[in-house]
């Protein structure tokens, strides 16, 4: 269950559903990237997962690297 969230106004707000509808938006920001964290171009296609990212990066902290 979902936790719900009372709004100044009075109003409920369901914060994961909010989050799930909007994960394909652009994220504000500097970093190319969507809120869910997906690497994206000027266009908004998505270059490279959040998934392949954090498959790269642990791959590269068993290595030794950085």
């Amino acid at each position: 269950m979902s936790k719900m969230y009372v709004s100044a106004t009075g109003q409920k707000i369901n914060m994961d559903k909010l989050r799930l509808l909007h994960e394909k938006e652009n994220a504000v920001g500097n970093m190319s990237v969507n809120a869910r964290g997906d690497e994206i171009d000027n266009h908004g296609n998505i270059i490279k997962t959040r998934n392949e990212k954090m498959r790269e990066h642990y791959k590269n902290k068993q290595n030794g690297g950085k």
